[in-house]
C-alpha cells in the first residue's frame, strides 16, 4: 500500500478542503493510504496584543516558508509539475 501525506493548516476551512481531497483520493485509489498532517504557523497563534495594523504586520509570515520547512523536517514533500 502506498502512503500519501497531505500537509494542511489547522483552520476549519483548510481542514475541510484537505479532508475533501483526502476522501476523493482514497475513493479513487484503493491501494493508497492518505493521511493529513497539520502544519502550525505563527499566523495560527492568537495575537498577544490588541488588534491593529502594526500587529497584523508582526503576525504575518510566509506560509510557503512554513510548508517548505515542514517538508524538510517530516513526511511532507513538496512536488512541482
Amino acid at each position: 500500500m502506498s502512503r500519501l501525506v497531505i500537509g494542511t493548516r489547522g483552520s476549519a476551512l483548510a481542514l475541510w478542503q484537505a479532508r475533501f481531497v483526502q476522501q476523493a483520493l482514497a475513493a479513487e485509489n484503493t491501494g493508497l493510504q492518505v493521511e493529513l498532517e497539520i502544519i502550525h504557523t505563527t499566523g495560527d497563534r492568537p495575537a498577544q496584543t490588541a488588534p491593529g495594523p502594526q500587529n497584523r504586520r508582526a503576525r504575518s509570515g510566509n506560509p510557503t516558508a512554513y510548508r517548505a520547512g515542514a517538508a524538510q523536517r517530516g513526511p511532507i514533500r513538496e512536488t512541482r509539475r
